[in-house]
């Protein structure tokens, strides 16, 4: 084949692809005018239900496509553990998991509050990452890395 020929067919090849993978995607920048609690988000999660979840440095955040929900710690026991939040995980059984810079923390989606999980250990380092695992480590399902 010469060039003109070979380079028709790429051409042709690029353009098709194109079209078949092309989405009406649609984009809305949500930011602290829209409600969100900080604008130093530390980490982002779609769940199952496609809510997005938020971990910023003042709170956890919620976006169902319309509004958002802020969960901030308070006197309350059912509160999130900490203000800053570091990752967000759903495990296999659809519960989402929250790692803040003072624990663990599930989401209890049916109460919309939390059961927290720290350390005993008064030097404690934060939860930084909850990878997902091919074989649970942990009864409720988690490893947990820390920062050093």
């Amino acid at each position: 084949m010469n060039t003109l020929t070979r380079t028709f067919f790429l051409l042709l090849f690029i353009f098709s692809i194109g079209n078949v993978s092309a989405q009406n995607l649609k984009f809305k920048h949500v930011s602290v005018e829209d409600g969100l609690s900080n604008s130093t988000i530390e980490c982002i999660f779609q769940d199952h239900r496609g809510f997005i979840w938020f971990g910023t440095r003042d709170g956890l955040n919620k976006y169902d496509g319309n509004q958002i929900t802020v969960f901030k710690h308070s006197k309350n026991p059912n509160s999130i553990s900490d203000n800053f939040v570091r990752c967000i995980f759903e495990d296999k059984n659809h519960t989402l998991w929250i790692g803040t810079s003072d624990g663990l923390n599930r989401f209890n989606a049916g109460k919309n509050n939390f059961s927290t999980y720290r350390s005993k250990d008064k030097k404690a380092r934060p939860i930084t990452s909850l990878p997902r695992l091919k074989k649970p480590q942990r009864e409720f399902g988690l490893a947990l890395m820390v920062a050093d």
